[in-house]
């Protein structure tokens, strides 16, 4: 079966959610150098601008593949690029499947952006790609990122203890998935939560993720992507 494709830039109240560029580098590499971003993150990565680089051409890649969707967030009013949100290893055929991850830079925390990225990205891979579920990792400490997967729709659906090693200490993940149908709307005036992880697993770092949008996010509007 012929991979599907998003269109882009997706587009919710305050997001841009688009692919990233070689521009992008020196933005995502402030914010994975954070140390409070680092702090969430399994495994921690000693990042470089090459390696950032790396990771910016492969996500332009697997998005032209149709394997995965690795894009920056990116403020509307402003340009400013704040994070990063995927839905990772897109699966077609009988599974219908991908697997969510995001992080949003320290400073940006509280104030729901991650939320509404990650429900504008949920909306469009039920929406476009015609996803059938949509699962996420927790590091089983950040209950706020719980909380937050919660409030999109996710359910619980088990734990692997003692996954990682981290800083000293085993720490374990809790599994969660979301169904077509499930994705619920981030409410207006929710409370915003801080800070949060999610989408860790394996090689790549966790992600970042807060709770609670300011005002409503708007259903996400779409555009053509021009790169393709």
């Amino acid at each position: 079966m012929r991979p599907r494709h998003l269109s882009l830039p997706i587009e919710s109240a305050r997001l841009r959610l688009r692919l990233p560029t070689p521009r992008d580098a020196p933005s995502w590499l402030r914010i994975l150098r954070s140390r409070r971003v680092a702090a969430l993150m399994v495994p921690e990565i000693p990042w470089t601008e090459a390696r950032v680089r790396a990771k910016i051409a492969r996500a332009r890649a697997e998005a032209r593949q149709g394997t995965t969707f690795e894009l920056a967030i990116e403020l509307r009013e402003t340009g400013r690029v704040i994070g990063r949100v995927a839905l990772k290893r897109v699966r077609f055929g009988f599974e219908w499947n991908a697997e969510l991850a995001y992080w949003i830079a320290a400073d940006s925390w509280g104030s729901g952006f991650a939320h509404e990225a990650a429900y504008a990205l949920c909306d469009a891979g039920f929406r476009q790609l015609g996803l059938h579920r949509i699962d996420a990792d927790a590091l089983a400490f950040n209950r706020r990122s719980i909380a937050t997967l919660r409030r999109l729709g996710f359910r619980t659906e088990g734990a692997r203890r003692e996954e990682f090693r981290h800083r000293g200490a085993w720490i374990g993940l809790v599994c969660f998935g979301l169904l077509r149908g499930e994705l619920r709307a981030p409410r207006p005036g929710a409370a915003a939560a801080t800070p949060e992880s999610v989408g860790v697993r394996g090689p790549r770092p966790s992600s970042s993720s807060r709770a609670g949008a300011a005002r409503r996010t708007a259903r996400p509007r779409t555009r053509t992507n021009p790169s393709r």
